[in-house]
C-alpha cells in the first residue's frame, strides 16, 4: 500500500543541516509517509549522514545522481515519489512537530493543494535582516480553509513549493516539472500546476520553517552579491512554453505577461550598471519569439529595449492607475479613477 505523503529532499553538501532536517520529519506523529532524498552529487559528508539515515528509517530512500542543480534533483524525486500527495522540503530547513497532525485531516478533502504558514529563521545569533523582514511579509499566510483557486487567489498565495503539497496525479497527467539550471524554479512550477488546480485548503499555522544563510542563493541575490545577472526571464520562457504545449496559451495570455514582467523586474532591480541593457535585450528576445494577441503595456516597456523607458513605467505605474483604462490578466477591460477600480 502507498504512503499517503511523498516529501522530496534535494540535498548538496549541506551535512550540517541533516540531521535536524531528518529529525523533524522522523518526529512526527504521524507515520504514513515516504521521503525521497536526491543527493545531488554532494562533495562533502551528506551522502554518509544520508546513509545512516536510511539504515535507521526504512522510510527515507536516497537517490544519488551527478550534481544538476536544484530543479533537476526535484525532478528526479518525483520520478519516485509513490504517494498521491508530494511535498517538497529542502535539506537546510526543517518542519514544526505539529506539521503532519494538521496536515492528515486535510489528504482526503476535495482539493488539490495544501498550503502552510512559513516561519523564517535567521542563522543562531543573528538578527533578523531587513530583507528577511521583508520576505517574511510576502510568504505570510493570506487565507484560510477550503477556496476555489482563482487567479485572485493564486496570484496572492506565495509561489514556494515547500509550504504546500500537491497531487502527484496532476503532475504526471500534466508533465509539470522544474525548469532545469532555471532560478526562481517555483515561480515555474507554481504556475503551471495553477490551470488544474480547482481548489485549496489553507492553514494559517507556520509549519515550514525556513532558515535563511547571507550565503544562500536568494541571500546573495536580495543584498545585491550574485556575481552575474539571475536570468528570472528564463522561468517565463519556460512558462510560455509549457502554455503553448497545454494549448492554453491564448487563454492565459494577459497572467502570463504580467508574470513574465516580475520576473523582467527581479532581473533587472538585481543587475548593475552597463548589464542592465543586456537583460533588457534578452528579455525583449524572448518575448520576440511569443505570439501574444494583444500586447500589455509592460510587454510593450520591454520591447522597446529602452532603459529609460522601463524606469519611466515603473515610476509612473501608480500615477497611471489615477485615471487609466487598461485590462486585467483575463482580458476584460477596467477603469481606475482616483486609485478606484471600476469594471467596465
Amino acid at each position: 500500500m502507498s504512503p499517503q505523503i511523498s516529501f522530496i529532499v534535494p540535498v548538496y553538501n549541506t551535512q550540517q543541516y541533516l540531521n535536524r532536517c531528518f529529525s523533524s520529519i522522523v518526529q512526527q506523529k504521524y507515520e504514513d509517509w515516504e521521503v525521497i532524498v536526491v543527493n545531488d552529487g554532494s562533495t562533502d559528508e551528506s551522502l554518509e549522514i544520508l546513509q545512516k539515515w536510511a539504515l535507521r528509517d526504512r522510510r527515507i530512500k536516497v537517490v544519488t545522481q551527478k550534481n544538476s542543480g536544484l530543479s533537476v534533483a526535484r525532478n528526479t524525486g518525483m520520478k519516485y515519489a509513490k504517494s498521491e500527495w508530494i511535498g517538497f522540503i529542502d535539506s537546510d530547513d526543517y518542519i514544526e512537530p505539529n506539521t503532519l497532525e494538521l496536515i492528515w485531516p486535510l489528504l482526503n478533502k476535495p482539493v488539490d493543494m495544501i498550503c502552510w504558514g512559513v516561519k523564517i529563521i535567521s542563522q543562531p545569533g543573528e538578527p533578523l535582516l531587513p530583507w528577511l523582514k521583508i520576505q517574511e511579509h510576502h510568504l505570510r499566510s493570506r487565507f484560510q480553509g477550503e477556496l476555489f483557486f482563482t487567479q485572485k487567489v493564486a496570484k496572492k498565495e506565495p509561489v514556494t513549493v515547500w509550504n504546500k503539497l500537491f497531487r502527484r496525479s496532476i503532475i504526471e497527467k500534466n508533465e509539470i516539472n522544474f525548469p532545469a539550471k532555471v532560478l526562481f524554479e517555483d515561480n515555474a512550477f507554481y504556475w503551471k500546476y495553477y490551470p488544474f488546480c480547482k481548489k485549496a485548503f489553507f492553514l494559517k499555522d507556520k509549519l515550514y520553517c525556513y532558515i535563511q544563510r547571507q550565503n544562500s542563493i536568494m541571500g546573495k541575490i536580495f543584498t545585491n552579491q550574485m556575481p552575474a545577472q539571475i536570468n528570472a526571464c528564463l522561468a517565463g520562457a519556460d512558462l510560455f512554453d509549457f502554455y503553448l504545449k497545454q494549448g492554453f496559451f491564448n487563454k492565459y495570455q494577459y497572467l502570463l505577461q504580467t508574470l513574465y514582467w516580475g520576473l523582467f523586474m527581479l532581473d533587472f532591480e538585481h543587475t548593475q550598471g552597463s548589464a542592465k541593457q543586456q537583460v533588457v535585450n534578452e528579455a525583449a528576445q524572448i518575448l520576440d519569439k511569443y505570439k501574444f494577441i494583444h500586447k500589455t503595456a509592460e510587454t510593450k516597456t520591454i520591447l522597446s529595449r529602452n532603459i529609460e523607458n522601463i524606469i519611466n513605467f515603473k515610476k509612473i505605474g501608480f500615477a497611471k492607475k489615477l485615471f487609466s483604462i487598461s485590462r486585467n490578466e483575463y482580458g476584460r477591460k477596467y477603469i481606475y479613477i482616483l486609485g478606484v477600480r471600476l469594471w467596465t
